[in-house]
């Protein structure tokens, strides 16, 4: 049986992954929370017997957690092996789903690799551990979570409704640590002028980084992705967690100060707008949402470009050194590049150089893996862009909600990768994918949907 509505062993699923993601507050990153991931894990696993998409969930919802480690591995990527574990006898029907979607062969390819490249890498046993760990917790999370997702997710509503609930949590923990958390004292001594928001932020025993080339990543990705669920549901009370949430993001934004997260946020709103109209003008609606995308476009403008901003201070910095001494990032990019190509199969992972996502896959995973890393992103990119034009005769607000979603992060992080280092910091390359990989696991689903959705607001 398909379940599609909330069943009680989900609701207290989703219920345990908001506790359990609040949990580092009192326990920080010890033992203590180790034996609650335990107690977690082994609560999904009771749950998951009367529904089986509680495992989907807890995988989904738990890569914001912001003690996103167990020795190394990230909760979201154990629970999605705990997933693939307890699914195992669907392992081999969605696999072979996986397999007719070019970009997953991609991403499994290039973890493949990364077994071939290691006996060229210099470093003893305990260095080898580690590197293990760290092409696990990126290149094979995206490979478990999509397989994670593939086993429980059977229809578009569930797709929505995780990628929703991740988005406005993940929202609330980036909020709730900006506005409540404190800096060291460190940090509070070197500011002058200016607001005491540290590097780290801290609230009980654990803390957040906000180094601008990270964090503001998946902050644009969430102010994309919540942007679009607020456009795809309408002018409506439902729409107000989403349209809220994406205005705390723009605003973080704003305040952090990042110009290329910015420029890719707006990248990536305006790809969900492309998407949009041109699916809406492909099943024959009218232009009913022109009005509300002149008024994003607006607002956008007018926060970026005529408020006194931390974003246009440096928007003016950035303008003026472009016009002097060209972009800051080409001697990074050129030293880069000549570290690759010494390494042709990679040296382990590394961020010291190259201040681009492609360039440090390429450094640290040798060109083979990290090709084939830029061509699954590619590829996923126009597999989730042709499924929006899918099925126009029973288009539902379901259908188009997904993909549209996950392009919308997608398309922030193509453009936000040629210019910052998100897989620097596992927990927020893991939020960022796994809003893109949702909804790409749940379309390779041959019937994606059981029962009839509600129909797109006009």
């Amino acid at each position: 049986m398909t379940h599609t509505k909330v069943t009680t062993p989900l609701a207290l699923s989703i219920a345990g992954a908001i506790i359990f993601n609040l949990s580092p507050i009192l326990f920080g990153y010890g033992m203590m929370m180790n034996l609650c991931f335990m107690v977690y894990g082994g609560s999904m696993i009771y749950l998951s017997v009367n529904d089986r998409r509680v495992l989907g969930y807890a995988t989904v919802l738990t890569a914001c957690n912001p003690a996103n480690s167990l020795a190394n591995l990230s909760f979201s990527f154990l629970l999605a092996i705990l997933t693939i574990l307890a699914n195992s006898m669907a392992l081999k029907s969605v696999i072979h789903e996986l397999n007719k979607d070019r970009w997953w062969r991609l991403f499994f390819a290039a973890f493949l690799l990364i077994i071939l490249s290691v006996p060229f890498w210099s470093f003893g046993l305990r260095s080898f551990i580690t590197e293990g760990k760290q092409a696990l917790s990126r290149l094979g999370y995206l490979v478990a979570f999509s397989l994670a997702v593939g086993l429980t997710f059977r229809t578009f509503r569930d797709g929505v409704r995780a990628m929703a609930l991740l988005s406005l949590m993940s929202c609330s923990i980036f909020a709730i640590f900006y506005f409540i958390g404190q800096a060291s004292l460190e940090e509070i001594s070197a500011v002058v002028g200016g607001e005491a928001i540290g590097v780290q932020q801290y609230i009980g025993n654990i803390s957040l980084n906000f180094v601008r080339t990270q964090v503001c990543i998946p902050i644009a990705v969430l102010a994309a992705t919540t942007l679009t669920f607020g456009v795809c549901i309408g002018l409506n009370w439902r729409a107000i967690p989403f349209y809220l949430a994406s205005s705390v993001c723009v605003y973080l934004i704003l305040k952090l100060a990042s110009t290329g997260s910015a420029f890719a946020m707006v990248c990536g709103i305006g790809v969900m707008i492309a998407g949009y109209s041109l699916v809406r003008l492909s099943s024959g609606g009218g232009g009913g949402r022109i009005i509300l995308f002149t008024f994003i476009g607006l607002a956008l403008y007018m926060a970026v470009f005529q408020t006194d901003t931390a974003l246009l201070k440096r928007i003016e910095l950035k303008s003026d050194q472009v016009a002097t001494s060209g972009i800051d990032r080409q001697v990074y990019w050129e030293k880069g590049i000549g570290e690759i190509m010494k390494s042709p199969f990679g040296e382990g992972w590394t961020w010291r150089t190259g201040h681009s996502d492609w360039l440090l896959f390429l450094l640290s995973y040798g060109w083979a893996t990290g090709l084939l890393y830029i061509a699954a992103a590619g590829a996923l990119f126009f597999s989730m862009w042709r499924a929006l034009f899918r099925n126009k005769g029973t288009r539902d607000n379901q259908s188009v909600m997904l993909p549209l979603a996950g392009l919308a992060a997608l398309s922030v992080y193509l453009v936000n990768a040629n210019l910052d280092m998100l897989s620097a910091n596992i927990n927020y390359y893991q939020i960022v994918w796994a809003l893109v990989l949702t909804p790409a696991a749940v379309m390779m689903n041959p019937m994606p949907s059981s029962k009839p959705c509600r129909p797109m607001v006009r």
